[in-house]
């Protein structure tokens, strides 16, 4: 990479001025890039190592790490259960429930776990906020100034827990026990302001990216007058302040489209938003013209870059970089660089950044 490091391209898109380099973000899950930028083969042994210079070379800004401080890297393929009884399967560079503690539907079941982790959520004392400080610290440091970490944990602020649940059991649990679905959702919140509070620190960490899917293709996950009446759009607005009491700008994630509760969203005070998915709707020259203030992050049609051919990427870059700069974080309309993504296309798209200039 050119001259500056990724905490002053971010901080220069965030003033809305032009860096040397548009900075790249992305969560990276394919072994040729990191390969290819690390100089060796992948593998889970040597992951702290060949990872992290991958993502060193190509990578600006990531968010990818769990809410403990560590960066996600590639896993053994395995089956674990947790505290409450889920089980979780592992693959290389992904996971997901495989099996739940109680028969689909059960929402007196499922309310017993929602009552337990509400209690967890709530007993939170920061006793290990030492241990997720030390961890995310040490992470940086070895990505040094190539890369820069969204902050030291990973706030998700979604509509509820249909991340380990499923959104049916959600819908369930939202129609049997609709107070304690909100009474979770505010318990888990006052976590991250404490959270917040004891770890983040803007000199570190001025930039980080808050995600919460809240759509997919053909609109909002959950109803936008449940998101409003619910609170969550409060909610949001609050972490997002208490990001900027400590000097901290905040980029909101989610896929899908977002246009029916965009002027709610941008209400809540987020100073960007990614990852802008072309294929839902969302377009990054109409918001621009809409938001001109807003970071924009991403946009770059996923489906160009697995299936198009390396100039089909060259242009599609360019569009972004046209349509959005300045105050504009590259990136695909997805947020990551999947395995099967060809790595042609991403250094088509890598060069592209590298040799833009406005």
């Amino acid at each position: 990479m050119a001259n500056w490091t990724a905490k002053e391209r971010l901080e220069a898109v965030f003033q809305f001025e032009q860096p040397d380099i548009t900075p790249l973000s992305s969560w990276l899950c394919n072994d040729a890039i990191v390969k290819h930028f690390a100089g060796e083969e992948l593998t889970v042994e040597n992951a702290c190592t060949a990872f992290v210079k991958g993502l060193r070379g190509c990578i600006n800004f990531t968010y990818q790490k769990d809410d403990k401080g560590n960066l996600v890297l590639p896993e053994y393929e395995r089956d674990e259960i947790d505290e409450f009884g889920y089980t979780r399967h592992y693959v290389r560079w992904t996971s997901w429930v495989v099996g739940y503690p109680y028969q689909n539907g059960d929402t007196q079941a499922i309310a017993r776990i929602v009552r337990e982790e509400i209690e967890r959520f709530r007993s939170w004392d920061g006793q290990d906020a030492a241990d997720i400080i030390a961890r995310a610290d040490g992470w940086q440091s070895l990505l040094g100034d190539d890369t820069l970490l969204s902050g030291r944990t990973f706030v998700i602020t979604g509509p509820g827990i249909n991340y380990r649940d499923g959104l049916e059991n959600f819908s369930y649990l939202l129609a049997d026990y609709p107070e304690l679905a909100i009474e979770w959702s505010q318990a888990r919140h006052e976590r991250w302001l404490r959270m917040i509070e004891l770890v983040e620190d803007a000199e570190l960490y001025p930039v980080v990216l808050v995600a919460g899917d809240l759509a997919y293709r053909s609109g909002t996950l959950v109803s936008p007058r449940w998101l409003k009446e619910s609170g969550w759009f409060r909610r949001l607005a609050e972490i997002v302040d208490a990001y900027h009491q400590k000097g901290i700008k905040v980029i909101y994630h989610s896929d899908g489209d977002l246009r029916r509760i965009l002027p709610e969203l941008v209400g809540t005070g987020i100073d960007g938003l990614n990852p802008i998915e072309v294929a839902a709707g969302m377009e990054l020259s109409a918001l621009r013209q809409q938001y001109p203030r807003l970071v924009l992050g991403g946009g770059v049609p996923y489906d160009i870059l697995l299936n198009g051919s390396r100039e089909e990427v060259k242009q599609a870059t360019l569009h972004c970089l046209k349509s959005a700069s300045p105050g504009y974080i590259a990136g695909s309309s997805t947020d990551e660089f999947s395995d099967d993504l060809p790595l042609e296309n991403f250094l088509e798209m890598f060069d592209t950044l590298n040799n833009w200039r406005p």
